[in-house]
């Protein structure tokens, strides 16, 4: 057994590492999300139990209203000038036309290649330090709902394509809860 000395923490091991572990997620967010019913209350517990499952650097949840992406919360580290409940802070295809293409085409993306043209055009936004950047759409019927992005920094493993599944899965759990709380 490794021991710790005083101050030192055990390295947080994403959930999504775990077998059996993951095969409890689904389950953990709704627990997380509880019987909040305020839609800021639903993104924030809901990012913040990502953040801990996955074991992002940070996660970011927006809302897609029209053709444009209104940032709800931020949570992790992050990025100097970011708030955890952004004002104001929009993004559309004109400034990520590659992302939010394949949003809409293929339900997200993973980027982890310095020289990539998706992965570049999301470090624009983004600090240096990051490594890889994964995003899934928020679906409820059908519809689109928002998007779920989240970081790793470059001294943590890449996000992966069983990643990219289990978010997408969750991400649904998202949209329904958002589109309830939407409706109130």
């Amino acid at each position: 057994m490794t021991q710790f000395g005083p101050g030192q923490r055990e390295p947080r091991v994403p959930l999504v590492w775990n077998e059996a572990a993951r095969k409890q997620i689904p389950g953990q967010l709704r627990q997380a999300l509880g019987s909040r019913t305020r839609l800021l209350d639903i993104v924030e517990a809901g990012a913040e139990f990502l953040h801990t499952a996955f074991g992002a650097r940070g996660v970011m949840v927006a809302r897609l209203d029209g053709d444009v992406y209104r940032d709800l919360v931020n949570v992790g580290e992050l990025p100097p000038g970011e708030d955890r409940f952004p004002t104001g802070g929009t993004y559309s295809d004109r400034e990520y036309p590659l992302a939010t293409r394949l949003l809409r085409d293929s339900g997200g993306y993973i980027a982890s290649t310095p020289g990539d043209d998706l992965f570049e055009e999301l470090l624009v936004a983004l600090p240096s330090t990051v490594g890889s950047v994964i995003g899934v759409s928020i679906v409820s019927a059908g519809t689109a709902r928002g998007e779920i992005c989240m970081t790793r920094s470059k001294e943590q493993p890449a996000f992966t394509a069983q990643d990219f599944d289990v978010l997408r899965d969750l991400a649904t759990i998202f949209g329904s809860r958002m589109v309830g709380a939407l409706d109130r």
